[in-house]
């Protein structure tokens, strides 16, 4: 596949980070009366926790809608949403590094009458020099991520004490409008918005030169008023918020080992909030509950050892990799990547209603077959990481380690009823590349889907007929899961 842009002709390739163009475009029908010219006084405050977010404040008389209109450079076509009061202090975000920007508050009167600060510029920090700018392969009218935008961790590793993450917001032009950076052996690998609060949440691993190595749970606000970070023991690869103020995650669970190796490595479901992290309540740990503490490896990838200090020479049964609610019966879903198994369990009790994939799957095709005939036979995916799990579909992003090693995403729709699954859309790389590593892919509310591709650093949007419409690079870096917001003022809401 060829596709051109701007005449030159660019590689179909799976891409990098990002999307979408514009963010606070509320619009405000109220008809302005004569503005009071110079009549307010506003101060633009630089975030703390988030560089590229700065607070526009301001005082009034009397009760009053305010907002703020701004804009790249000299134009002032954006608008944030309206708060109500005396003392607005509101956020300006989805705006690019480096770039400069007008601002103006405004305030409209009970009565009508438009007041307004003088146009003032500020200027955002760029990104640290370490972290190259993505670049926009090629966007086509079709894409539905470019009006919104990507949240991305990208790092120039997975792992390791050298290793450094940055966690960002990039737009539909590829440019980052939103970033921290972790500290320096620090990596998330599952950013995400929060379905209940205008926040991101990061897992959070670390490994440090002298041998500590850690998890923990980072909650950041998009408005950059706050961030939030909560230790975790062998936490790993998902935290959610299910409900205000619960926080839901996956973590380790190491048991003794009679035999060799030594220790086994399964893994628990938790939930609890910032405050109980450190005693939250179990929902499920998988060597009890689900393996009753037998377990035969069902490929070389399970058989494979490695330290998780202080604990050595460790045996990996499940290597639990995502976690989704499902509010709609109040229940978790979880994928077990080494056994390529779904389980589906109960939140009030801990209850497993369901497994599809693996070798006990209560699920088949649709014309009975099994899904699931060992490693080298599963139906479905082959050691897979997924995101999007609704009631009746999936996304999956299929990394493929035993059928082709040629990585793509792929989704179901699934019937509770007749506990069948059959594929609706496959898409491969282009290349017939291998993604060892993550990987991650969503459909959009439109219908298009977009996908991270972990170690080519590139990002890409399909639509319904597999045609590529949008992506990013950000090579070397390597990029993680994904989440994607049309709105960055409308998160969680």
């Amino acid at each position: 596949m060829r596709l051109h842009t701007d005449g030159e002709t660019v590689r179909s390739y799976v891409l990098l980070v990002a999307v979408a163009c514009s963010g606070g475009r509320t619009d405000h029908t109220d008809k302005p009366a004569e503005p009071v010219e110079s009549s307010l006084t506003a101060t633009a405050t630089a975030s703390e926790w988030i560089e590229a977010v700065f607070l526009i404040s301001w005082t009034t008389e009397k009760e009053a809608s305010h907002f703020v209109e701004f804009g790249l450079d000299d134009s002032l076509d954006r608008l944030t949403p309206t708060e109500t009061g005396t003392a607005p202090s509101i956020p300006l975000l989805g705006m690019k590094a480096g770039r400069t920007y007008s601002w103006r508050a405004v305030s409209l009167t009970a009565v009508g009458v438009r007041l307004e600060s003088s146009v003032e510029t500020l200027q955002v920090p760029d990104v640290p020099a370490d972290y190259p700018s993505p670049t926009l392969v090629f966007s086509t009218d079709e894409s539905q991520v470019a009006e919104g935008y990507m949240l991305v961790s990208v790092a120039p590793a997975l792992a390791g004490t050298d290793t450094q993450a940055m966690v960002t917001l990039i737009d539909g032009d590829g440019d980052y409008v939103w970033w921290r950076v972790l500290e320096k052996g620090h990596f998330a690998v599952s950013p995400s918005f929060s379905a209940h609060s205008n926040t991101v949440l990061l897992d959070d691993y670390y490994e440090q030169p002298s041998g500590e190595a850690g998890s923990g749970i980072w909650q950041l606000s998009l408005d950059g008023s706050s961030g939030i970070y909560t230790e975790t023991v062998l936490g790993h690869h998902a935290v959610i918020e299910p409900e205000p103020g619960v926080l839901a995650w996956i973590a380790g669970d190491v048991r003794p080992n009679p035999g060799i190796p030594q220790w086994t490595f399964t893994d628990r479901v938790y939930e609890g909030t910032p405050e109980n992290a450190t005693n939250p309540v179990e929902l499920i740990n998988l060597f009890d509950d689900y393996f009753e503490g037998q377990y035969t490896a069902p490929c070389i990838h399970a058989l494979g050892l490695f330290d998780i200090p202080p604990y050595e020479q460790v045996m990996e049964w499940t290597h639990s990799n995502s976690l989704v609610f499902l509010p709609g019966d109040e229940s978790y879903i979880v994928h077990m990547r080494w056994t390529d198994t779904v389980v589906k369990i109960d939140r009030a009790t801990g209850a497993i209603l369901w497994e599809m994939g693996g070798p006990n799957s209560t699920f088949t095709q649709a014309n009975g077959d099994a899904l699931y005939g060992g490693a080298e036979s599963s139906v479905l995916f082959s050691h897979a990481h997924l995101s999007q799990f609704w009631d009746g579909g999936f996304v999956v992003f299929d990394n493929a380690d035993h059928n082709g090693k040629i990585s793509g995403f792929l989704e179901y729709a699934y019937d509770e009823q007749t506990l069948t699954v059959s594929p609706v859309f496959e898409f491969r790389d282009p290349l017939g590349r291998f993604t060892s590593v993550l990987g991650d892919a969503r459909k959009m509310p439109g219908g298009n889907y977009i996908s991270a591709w972990t170690r080519s650093g590139e990002i890409l949007e399909v639509d319904p007929t597999g045609e590529p419409v949008w992506g990013i690079d950000v090579d070397p870096m390597q990029v993680s899961r994904i989440d994607w917001a049309p709105d960055l003022y409308g998160v969680g809401q």
